[in-house]
């Protein structure tokens, strides 16, 4: 498929020019048939009991862990499954200690969600968020060099400003807070699904996007990129069954075992997968955001950036 023929899969732009993305995007048809496809099986139960129906459903979440990881140059196991971008902020912020005196740096033209997460536990955890002025809407990587000291433990950065689309410089943040031992939190779901970007080549320690904007999932489904250093040595923010490893027995032995007692030992899931809710999940969402995300990654998301680029161009020349 080509960029022409993709349009083709977007019947919301039959007769009009749709642009705001950068609100809620439209679904492409591909994600409205496989919402079809699951609530044919909600409604006829095709699997040989209500277990095996239940494990099919937890299934639909490798779909979408594949496609976002190819996406952004990760792996499966770096990738959590959350709700919304503001859910995903707030479990970096639940797992990511914080004692008295250290500090928060984020931008002053920054969306309030970015934020909002850790402004309400400033007062009562003794630490501060110092806000880094903007020059004319840009958000300069030296300002925040010269911010950084040694109570420093983070910055917040989106990827591309909300209210401008200013994109900022990630390989130049990067670089700083590798060299400065400062956590890197980005929040791009201004950026993913148009312009490309590559935790591979350009590290960054939480990357977070609701899939309601440019990945065009508008069903309450994102994703948490989380750089498995983080993983593995941060206290994750709660825990559900789901975040427990399958039980040696498998899960259908396991519902079919009431004997089995609640209060044992347990080996949890590794990776990015400790963040994630760890209960029932939204399986709507994760068929809607696998097959957007499959629908990009087939297109390319390098295509995808050349065809957006032009297009602001002309609107820009015009």
């Amino acid at each position: 498929m080509n960029l022409a023929d993709a349009r083709a899969c977007f019947p919301g732009t039959q007769g009009r020019v749709f642009l705001d993305a950068a609100c809620v995007s439209l679904m492409p048809r591909q994600a409205e048939e496989a919402l079809q496809r699951l609530a044919a099986d909600l409604v006829a139960c095709p699997a040989r009991d209500a277990s095996a129906h239940h494990i099919a459903l937890d299934r639909t979440s490798e779909q979408p862990r594949r496609e976002a990881a190819r996406l952004i140059g990760a792996r499966p196991p770096e990738i959590a499954l959350i709700e919304s971008t503001t859910q995903g902020l707030q479990a970096v912020a639940a797992g990511v200690p914080l004692t008295r005196g250290d500090k928060i740096l984020v931008g002053e033209t920054e969306f309030l969600g970015l934020a909002v997460p850790w402004i309400p536990r400033r007062e009562s955890e003794g630490f501060t968020i110092e806000v880094i002025p903007h020059h004319r809407g840009r958000l300069r990587v030296d300002d925040f060099a010269r911010a950084i000291d040694g109570r420093t433990r983070m910055i917040l950065l989106s990827s591309v400003q909300w209210s401008n689309g200013f994109r900022a410089d990630l390989e130049a943040f990067s670089n700083l807070t590798r060299e400065r031992n400062v956590l890197l939190v980005v929040d791009a779901v201004q950026q993913l699904g148009a312009i490309g970007l590559d935790v591979g080549r350009t590290p960054v320690d939480f990357l977070v996007s609701g899939g309601h904007k440019w990945l065009n999932a508008p069903a309450g489904r994102g994703f948490l990129y989380v750089h498995p250093r983080q993983a593995e040595r941060l206290r994750p923010p709660a825990w559900g069954y789901l975040n427990v490893a399958e039980p040696p027995q498998g899960w259908a032995a396991y519902f079919a075992t009431p004997e089995i007692p609640a209060v044992r030992d347990y080996d949890f899931t590794p990776g990015a997968r400790r963040f994630e809710i760890g209960g029932t999940a939204n399986y709507p969402g994760n068929v809607v955001l696998g097959a957007s995300l499959a629908l990009i990654n087939e297109l390319g998301i390098g295509a995808i950036e050349e065809h957006v680029l032009n297009l602001a161009s002309v609107l820009s020349d015009r």
